[in-house]
């Protein structure tokens, strides 16, 4: 069974490093060192006999619609997820240091903001789909998602994808099992504080 490619929880590759994606499918491989153990390297299979699909994180897709490459035989499918801000020890360490304070909203809060934010895609046809966070499951609008979603690719592609879950991530994550080409190393130019990347590679 073909593997799914995520591109990549870890950094923003589409708009910070399209150039070693781009060459990284074309040698078929990427040799990567593992996050918690940086001596230890491993390789993924780019090949596309290998590759199911490849999903593409990102805040910016300019690159990619201006010049898709290896990318232009495949289907692109945009979905918006949505989800609410998971403050890790690293991450409130980080805010701490340069003296800035979450607002942490209620579970009343959320709802309210999140009730908005479904008018407001509502409005402009937009479907939003919710990332590890059943809260969201009670607002109108508002689909339970993934942000693998295996079945939705399994539509998209006409063929059948690992039913593991992504085990790695948060408990209430419903991810399919996908293999990151990413590195914590790749500096991303947006440098949002909340991000939760980057503790393993600073």
């Amino acid at each position: 069974m073909r593997k799914v490619i995520s591109a990549s929880r870890r950094t923003d590759l589409p708009a910070f490093h399209y150039d070693w994606l781009q060459n990284a499918l074309e040698r078929g491989e990427v040799l990567l060192n593992n996050p918690r153990f940086k001596e230890k390297v491993y390789s993924v299979d780019l090949t596309p006999e290998h590759v199911h699909s490849i999903v593409l994180w990102s805040k910016d897709f300019s690159k990619v619609a201006d010049d898709p490459g290896h990318l232009a035989n495949g289907m692109i499918n945009c979905r918006v997820t949505v989800s609410y801000v998971c403050l890790y020890s690293h991450v409130k360490t980080r805010l701490k240091s340069q003296a800035l304070e979450i607002i942490d909203y209620t579970q009343i809060q959320q709802l309210d903001f999140f009730r908005r934010l479904a008018g407001i895609a509502n409005h402009f046809g937009i479907t939003l789909y919710s990332c590890a966070l059943p809260l969201l499951e009670h607002v109108e609008g508002i689909v339970k998602g993934s942000c693998i979603d295996g079945k939705h690719l399994e539509h998209l592609f006409d063929e059948k994808v690992t039913k593991a879950k992504d085990t790695g991530q948060r408990t209430a994550c419903s991810c399919t099992k996908s293999s990151d080409i990413g590195m914590y190393t790749q500096d991303c130019g947006f440098g949002c504080t909340y991000c939760y990347s980057g503790i393993w590679g600073k």
